[in-house]
């Protein structure tokens, strides 16, 4: 299948052993319930996005999602995280105000300290 004019837009199938244009997931279906809490419909810039942020998710590798004020930077994290099994995600909005005082105050809302080995390891609370 030809890429067509955006090769950003394609994949590699290893099914078909060939690329592949995503396209959007029609077969979503959404509650009334979850209209509320931000649904994500897989359209073909999602999917292209997330698979490029899901190799960095699963290595647990640091990264940065940069862009403009409402392009979608949240939705499109809470949607990969929402992918994975066992993980639990903590949100903490910075700015210039934001100081180091602040992230450990989160942490310590969402994690418990645990002593290792290798030393002093933050762990997500259960539940």
């Amino acid at each position: 299948e030809n890429p067509g004019k955006n090769p950003l837009q394609t994949y590699y199938d290893p099914k078909t052993l060939s690329y592949r244009t995503y396209e959007a997931d029609v077969s979503v279906d959404i509650r009334k319930d979850q209209v509320y809490s931000e649904p994500v419909i897989p359209i073909s810039e999602v999917r292209s996005n997330a698979d490029f942020l899901f190799p960095w998710l699963a290595s647990g590798d640091p990264f940065l999602v940069v862009g403009p004020e409402g392009c979608g930077k949240s939705m499109l994290l809470r949607y990969c995280f929402s992918q994975l099994r066992s993980t639990s995600v903590g949100v903490l909005h910075c700015n210039s105000q934001t100081t180091a005082a602040h992230v450990v105050q989160k942490l310590g809302q969402l994690c418990m300290q645990s002593t290792t080995a290798k030393g002093k390891i933050l762990k997500p609370k259960e539940g």
